[in-house]
Formats: structure tokens, C-alpha cells, sequence
């Protein structure tokens, strides 16, 4: 779903009771989830795309684990420096006993009723329970990573990419891939992982990595 973030009513409803930071800090985390709802940005990035400053983030995080909105798990290099932690956006079901029978995004209506009352209350949007939520997630802008988000990457990757000389490339010439800005890193990262620009002890393969169309 691009360009897209899904939110439950209960995630709502739960963090309506927290405050507009805790808001902001879910939904960027949210913007970073993969289909397993798990992420791992680092605190500098996920302050950048909430729009507060990282102590508050750090905060932030700390009551949408309390609220059970968010789980973290400690990640750790094969070398043993600590990485970003992985963050999990598990779904939130409905606090309200008498909708935990409620299927989250169907238009089930509630109640009994014979199949051409149930099917007119289906097409009517005013009956209809439960149903989810699509907010319109603004146009993503480019956000220059971290030299540990590069390093974390690669890890993840398993590939033979120089974390350093990637990162070193494009901070000289502005992030930029040809004479367009970036749009994703990671695909420039896929884009030397596939072309083996990059050997592990830093040497280049090639003048320059192939342009990736982002």
C-alpha cells in the first residue's frame, strides 16, 4: 500500500487517550513498518518524521510500550555494537467485549436481522461497525540515513556492501543518484549489492555504481 498507513479505530481510540506526540511518534513508526508491522529506525529518524526533538521520541516510545501500542527488542551486530532496536506494531483488538467478534476492516453489521436487512445495512456507511481506517500518509520525503542505519542494512542484507563508502559517496555529491535527488537509499544499497560496486574491505569494483531507477 503506497503511500498509504492503516490504522485501527482501537489504535485510535488508545492513542487519543495519550497525546499528540505519542500520535506522531506511532505513525512514524508506522510509516517504517515492513508487511510484518516490524521496523527499526534509529531514534534521530523517527524525532525527524514525528517532528520532535529525540528525547521526546525516547519518551514518546516508552508509553506506547506501556500502552501496549509497541514492543521493542534489542539488536545487536555479529561484532557486538549495539544496533537500533526492532520495533513491532503488533494489532491493536478491540477493548470493547462486545466487538471482540468484529473483523477488524469488514462491514459486518451488528446484531441479528434477516439477509436483506443485513445486506442493506452493508451498503449503508452509517451502519457500518468496526470498519478501518485509511488515513492519507503525506508525501514521503527523502531522509538522509545514518551511517549505523547503512551499517544495519547491509547486516540485514548479509551482502558485501562497504557501509563507509556508500556512505561517503552520496554525502559528497548530495545525495543525489545521477542528477536527481534520492528517493530511497536502501534500493541504492540493493542497487551496489547487485552490481558488486562494493567489496567488504572498501575497494571498488567499478567507477560507479549503475543508476537505479528509484
Amino acid at each position: 500500500m503506497s503511500g498509504w498507513c492503516r490504522l485501527e479505530h482501537d489504535a485510535i481510540d488508545q492513542l487519543s487517550k495519550l497525546g499528540p506526540i505519542e500520535t506522531a511518534t506511532y505513525i512514524a513508526l508506522l510509516r517504517h513498518t515492513d508487511q510484518n508491522r516490524k521496523c527499526f529506525p534509529s531514534m534521530a529518524r523517527i524525532g525527524k518524521v514525528a517532528g520532535v526533538s529525540e528525547r521526546r521520541a525516547r519518551e514518546a516510545i516508552k508509553k506506547l510500550i506501556v500502552s501496549g501500542l509497541v514492543k521493542r527488542e534489542a539488536r545487536s551486530a555479529e561484532n557486538g555494537s549495539t544496533l537500533s532496536p526492532l520495533y513491532y506494531l503488533p494489532t491493536v483488538a478491540p477493548q470493547d467485549p462486545a466487538e471482540q467478534n468484529d473483523t477488524g476492516g469488514c462491514d459486518m453489521p451488528r446484531g441479528g436481522g434477516t439477509k436483506r436487512q443485513e445486506g442493506a445495512e452493508r451498503n449503508d456507511p452509517l451502519t457500518r461497525t468496526n470498519i478501518t481506517r485509511y488515513v492519507r500518509a503525506p508525501k514521503k520525503r527523502f531522509v538522509k540515513p545514518s551511517i549505523e542505519e547503512v551499517r544495519a542494512y547491509c547486516l540485514e542484507r548479509k551482502n558485501v556492501v562497504d557501509p563507509q563508502q556508500f556512505f561517503d559517496h552520496y554525502e559528497s555529491n548530495g545525495w543525489k543518484v545521477g542528477r536527481n535527488a534520492m528517493k530511497s537509499w536502501q534500493a541504492a544499497v540493493r542497487t551496489w549489492e547487485k552490481n558488486g560496486f562494493s567489496s567488504g574491505n572498501g575497494e571498488a569494483k567499478k567507477s560507479e555504481p549503475l543508476v537505479y531507477r528509484a
